[in-house]
């Protein structure tokens, strides 16, 4: 497969398709399928109905190439199975390939997903990321070479999606040796750990809606990015961010997801006219703290393009 060649490419690519944007995404998928009423029991029928909502959704989600080339088109290969598996269902998505705006191609391969339907139209859901994951640019022959592979060690996703909210609930997510290692092993950005977790309880709110509160957090530690002579230019022991949600109103996150999805289907941006109803109101507050620790850097042995790759001011 190969998809169009849109902008020139950086000579190292260290960036990466972060497993909690597709892992959203492939809940999103599960939103079409959900019924508002009670769950459906897991069987055949199920099944085949899971499969046909994947099959329509996934380009709608995922969609392909923009024609101006902006953002990150996706290409799927082959259908989505689905078979039931005692009290969930085990799914298989179709191969998945992307290419960003700048034109680095992530051949990120066959997502699963494990999905469970539970009482008040609610579904677990968990799902695994390929272990290894390639990205390729492409060269003066306008053929793509490898440049870089994404390296999953450990994983564990799970989560709890509202199908009448179309919206994630509950997160708890782990994974342990993720890497980006340049072709031929000149360069790598390695986190020893990464973790995301999310809990927040409903109460009932004014006009019917239903609000919600609870904490979240994001954290990694044992990040280091090494050159091409594998020699250590940053190290940080630990980074952690936690937050405090109160009553948020899912219902207008849900009405903000699907505004979203309607003016990208048409190719538009959302007026202010129609953002506003939906932004006023949609959360009662947030705090939160953030952490680092152990910070250390090599200035004298980075390059201009690991600056740029890490952070385009700083090549400046």
């Amino acid at each position: 497969m190969r998809l169009r060649r849109l902008s020139p490419v950086p000579a190292l690519p260290v960036r990466s398709l972060r497993p909690a944007l597709i892992a959203g995404g492939m809940l999103a998928l599960v939103a079409g399928w959900s019924p508002a009423q009670a769950a459906p029991a897991v069987d055949d029928a199920g099944a085949k109905a899971l499969a046909a909502s994947l099959k329509k959704d996934l380009p709608r989600w995922f969609p392909p190439p923009a024609e101006d080339g902006e953002g990150i088109g996706f290409e799927w290969e082959g259908e989505p199975t689905v078979k039931p598996a005692g009290d969930h269902y085990d799914v298989a998505l179709p191969r998945l390939s992307a290419e960003d705006a700048e034109g680095t191609l992530f051949d990120i391969g066959t997502i699963l997903l494990a999905v469970t339907p539970k009482d008040d139209s609610q579904y677990g859901v968990s799902i695994t990321l390929p272990s290894a994951m390639k990205v390729q640019n492409l060269d003066d022959n306008d053929e793509y070479v490898d440049a870089a592979t994404i390296t999953i060690g450990k994983q564990s996703f799970t989560s709890t999606w509202s199908g009448a909210l179309e919206t994630l609930l509950t997160v708890d997510g782990a994974f342990n040796d993720l890497a980006v290692t340049a072709a031929g092993g000149k360069g790598k950005v390695s986190i020893a750990t990464m973790t995301m977790v999310q809990d927040p309880k409903p109460e009932t709110g004014t006009g019917g809606a239903t609000l919600w509160s609870g904490p979240a957090a994001f954290a990694f530690g044992g990040l280091s990015v090494q050159d091409d002579k594998n020699k250590e230019l940053m190290k940080i022991g630990g980074v952690t961010t936690e937050a405090t949600y109160s009553r948020v109103d899912l219902t207008k996150v849900s009405a903000l997801q699907k505004l979203s999805e309607q003016t990208a289907a048409k190719g538009v941006a959302p007026t202010s006219s129609e953002l506003l109803p939906k932004l006023q109101g949609m959360f009662g507050g947030i705090s939160g703290a953030m952490r680092l620790s152990n910070l250390s850097l090599s200035i004298r042995r980075m390059a201009p393009r690991w600056l740029s790759a890490i952070s385009p001011s700083a090549a400046a």
